[in-house]
């Protein structure tokens, strides 16, 4: 009788003991995205330069991979964190009589005159791109489309920008006071003169950018982990994309043309940009999407 009843009480235990390991109530944790998008759109400056000229239309191209992951026990928001690279390139047309005070090839000093027509300046610049943002997505269970939200603090970061003259003719001239005012004006063999072959080239002054970036738009669900999304996104930079140097003229010399961007005509490149992305996220990347306790 003794050892039933401490049998009874042993098995009464097990079960208590089982019962208080038994199953929880189920918890789906929400699959994280591999993301894959390419964009593109017009950037631009919020300077008015119209007395050279006007600005040509400029704008970026930008590939990016992120990694995505959505709350915990939340199908709506979730952190995001990728890495990229942008290309930018921009331009001017300048048409503009240009006067500087110089000196010349043999160290006497005289006021360069310089007429610039169509006039065809191009910038370009390569950056990694560091994204890091919030988004949020919803999705009727009943729906293969989505709309999708985000929004990103980024800092790109430029390893080349240079500018090159693709188009231009420039007549050039000198003047020179201490001669009794005069102008010299057809000297080919000293520079001075017409000429539609001059294309300088150089190096420009980029600069780490910090900037905001908002994307809305739609994902659509293509395969069973598988998604597309097409957002339109804006863009706002927080400083000088290039460096503007405020005491150099664009012509230092007849043969010396130093670039819009490096001039005193530089007064603001903090950049606004418009456009377009696409892409294809891949949903559930390290296979969570099950059942756990």
């Amino acid at each position: 009788m003794r050892y039933s009843t401490i049998i009874k009480q042993s098995l009464i235990l097990i079960f208590m003991l089982i019962c208080s390991f038994g199953p929880m109530s189920a918890k789906r944790r929400i699959a994280s995205h591999f993301q894959f998008e390419v964009g593109g759109g017009a950037t631009l400056f919020p300077f008015n330069q119209k007395e050279l000229g006007s600005i040509l239309g400029g704008g970026q191209v930008e590939l990016a991979a992120k990694y995505n992951y959505l709350f915990n026990n939340n199908e709506n928001w979730g952190l995001s964190v990728g890495a990229g690279i942008m290309t930018f390139q921009g331009g001017q047309h300048l048409n503009a009589n240009l006067t500087y005070s110089t000196i010349d090839d043999e160290g006497f000093p005289y006021e360069l005159r310089a007429k610039v027509s169509n006039w065809y300046e191009r910038q370009q610049s390569y950056a990694v791109t560091i994204p890091v943002g919030v988004f949020y997505q919803y999705k009727s269970r009943y729906s293969d489309v989505g709309f999708l939200m985000s929004l990103n603090a980024k800092v790109t970061l430029p390893f080349s920008a240079s500018y090159f003259t693709s188009y231009g003719e420039i007549t050039t001239s000198g003047y020179y006071e201490q001669w009794g005012g005069t102008l010299v004006e057809n000297l080919p063999q000293h520079g001075f003169g017409y000429s539609n072959d001059f294309r300088p080239s150089g190096k420009l002054k980029a600069q780490v950018l910090a900037s905001a970036e908002l994307q809305m738009g739609a994902f659509f669900t293509v395969a069973s982990k598988g998604e597309m999304f097409v957002t339109l996104y804006y863009e706002q930079g927080f400083n000088e994309m290039f460096k503007p140097m405020t005491t150099q003229p664009l012509f230092t010399s007849l043969t010396k043309y130093n670039g819009f961007y490096n001039s005193k005509y530089n007064t603001n490149t903090i950049p606004m940009t418009f456009g377009i992305k696409l892409g294809f996220r891949l949903v559930d990347v390290h296979g969570c999407n099950c059942i756990r306790y």
